[in-house]
């Protein structure tokens, strides 16, 4: 089988983080071996092992923090918070907007 990478982009145009995250995101969803996809895409296998492993760590929870979860019913929360790394912040009851400038300042 030969995958076409539809998202695969000029490596001299983007940043190294930026080509080998849309390297990464292909090889997730083409399900092949990161041998094959490394053969296939004509990148380095070592290079492209550091950097997917290097994304697969920003997916999983930062150390030091935990999910805090409620018995009961969950309310709908009134304001979410979202960053750019995927994380996000749901808010029960709307934060003080000085804390909240500080927090994303």
């Amino acid at each position: 089988m030969v995958w076409i990478f539809a998202g695969m982009i000029d490596p001299q145009t983007v940043s190294p983080r930026d080509y080998y995250r849309s390297l990464y995101e292909d090889w997730k969803a083409s399900g092949v071996s990161v041998g094959v996809f490394c053969r296939q895409a004509s990148v380095k296998y070592a290079t492209f092992r550091y950097w997917s492993k290097k994304f697969a760590r920003e997916g999983h929870n930062v150390p030091g923090f935990t999910e805090l979860r409620i018995n009961g019913a969950e309310p709908a929360p009134v304001a979410v918070l979202n960053f750019p790394n995927g994380a996000s912040i749901s808010f029960a009851r709307l934060p003080d907007s000085g804390w909240l400038r500080e927090l994303i300042g």
